[in-house]
């Protein structure tokens, strides 16, 4: 998924209401099913399915739409080529979890059909130049001891094309649309499979790590990075051609590499930033190509020198490096920090104070914008007290440009503390993917 930055200044901030969601109620499916569960991937394509769209909203001038759906949503990307944003989910049907990925227009942000693909559905990839979409079934692997699937979509019609046996409970993907391969992390078998993006076929299987969990792709280098993180500490560099191994920069196992800090590449330059939250915290700079460590950025301020950064991202044309940092207080605000650095020379060049309830950011290089997504908060009632909200920044000079609110009061949270953001870079539309919403929203960018 893509990553969002946002820069914190200390501007008066400018609101502009508006709505986007997309719900996924449970990040990593953690079901016991029936054992009636079908061996047999049983994945199929059908007509458009209106009773699997619950409702659509308009809600203000800078929310088209807003699309409820059913189920548990785990994944959404974009292509660009088709004017397609696809939505993985899954859901119980009777003693069987069925997986479906919904199609929607791009430009509208109107449903266009509804997949059925596999069963429990843990993440989803797009290979634009191939023109497929990819999918991840994990099929209840850890609980049933069943092997995962990757399913590969028409990116146009949304067909299934085809489908590959994995291993046990893939969960996170990255695709490289030079080598035209993906790469998928199987988290309890702890490999990392290699697909062929033309065709689906699998073509290799490595070891990725013991605790393999986080993973990137850049395409300048042709390098695949892993992160391998709790007693390990390690980032793994695969060819991104063979998927051979290359390379493993150790951290020591006194290491703060966590669970869900992705490392940032910079396609510019090659290199790969860590987030290490060991105290004190940390930035490591690798060199991509060789793994060697080309200097370390310290984290200053006392707050976050205690807790470090929950993610960082890139802006390869600014050369630009952000961490995000949430607030830590409690406070319903949630005012977090983004902190904007020169991505060749690790120097500080801005803070920006905005609204961060999460570690969820993501970069808009064409159009210079950073988005950070902040959780919204419950009151006792279980209604929304503070809606969630998505703060836009500019990836050049880190100024607050504008924040994004939104949320229904349906439920507790307004958006998903690891809600990801994804750009149509076409129409300009962003889409924002709530776990706990279940809802899918349609923002025009206008500042």
């Amino acid at each position: 998924m893509g990553v969002v930055t946002e820069q914190r200044t200390a501007t008066k901030d400018s609101y502009q209401p508006g709505v986007f969601v997309v719900r996924h109620r449970h990040g990593k499916p953690g079901l016991i099913f029936a054992l009636a569960l079908d061996l047999v991937l049983a994945i199929s394509s059908i007509s458009p399915s209106p009773s699997h769209v619950r409702s659509i909203e308009a809600a203000g001038p800078l929310v088209p739409r807003t699309i409820h759906l059913q189920g548990f949503l785990s994944g959404i990307v974009s292509d660009a080529q088709t004017g397609r944003v696809f939505v993985a989910a899954w859901s119980m049907r009777s003693a069987t979890p069925r997986g479906t990925v919904d199609v929607l227009d791009a430009r509208t942000g109107l449903p266009v059909s509804t997949v059925a693909v596999g069963y429990v559905l843990t993440g989803i990839g797009a290979d634009v130049r191939a023109g497929h979409v990819f999918v991840l079934d994990g099929a209840g692997g850890p609980y049933l001891g069943l092997r995962g699937a990757v399913s590969m979509l028409d990116a146009r019609s949304g067909k299934v094309l085809h489908t590959a046996t994995v291993g046990f409970d893939p969960q996170e993907i990255a695709v490289d649309t030079h080598t035209g391969r993906a790469f998928v992390l199987n988290t309890t078998d702890h490999t990392l499979s290699v697909l062929d993006t033309h065709s689906g076929a699998l073509l290799r299987t490595v070891p990725a790590g013991p605790d393999a969990r986080e993973i990137v792709a850049d395409e300048r280098t042709g390098r695949i990075f892993v992160a391998d993180v709790a007693f390990t500490n390690e980032i793994r560099a695969f060819d991104a051609w063979t998927g051979e191994p290359l390379h493993t920069t150790s951290f020591g196992k006194d290491a703060g590499l966590d669970f869900g800090r992705a490392p940032a590449v910079d396609t510019r330059t090659g290199r790969v930033f860590v987030a290490n939250s060991a105290y004190p915290s940390t930035v490591a700079i690798l060199d991509g190509r060789t793994g060697l460590l080309q200097r370390t950025i310290p984290v200053r301020e006392p707050v976050r020198e205690v807790f470090g950064y929950a993610a960082l991202a890139v802006d390869a044309r600014s050369g630009r490096l952000f961490g995000v940092y949430p607030d830590a207080s409690g406070s319903p605000v949630k005012q977090g920090a983004v902190d904007t650095f020169d991505a060749s020379s690790g120097g500080l060049l801005h803070t920006t104070l905005a609204p961060v309830g999460s570690g969820s950011i993501t970069v808009d290089m064409p159009r210079a914008r950073v988005f950070v997504v902040s959780q919204g908060q419950a009151d006792n009632t279980g209604h929304a007290s503070t809606l969630g909200r998505v703060s836009v920044l500019d990836a050049r000079t880190g100024a607050l440009r504008c924040i994004l609110t939104g949320g229904h009061g349906r439920r507790s949270d307004s958006f998903d503390p690891t809600g990801a953001v994804t750009i149509d870079e076409q129409s300009g539309h962003i889409f924002v993917f709530d776990r706990h919403q279940g809802t899918i929203s349609v923002l025009d960018m206008t500042c």
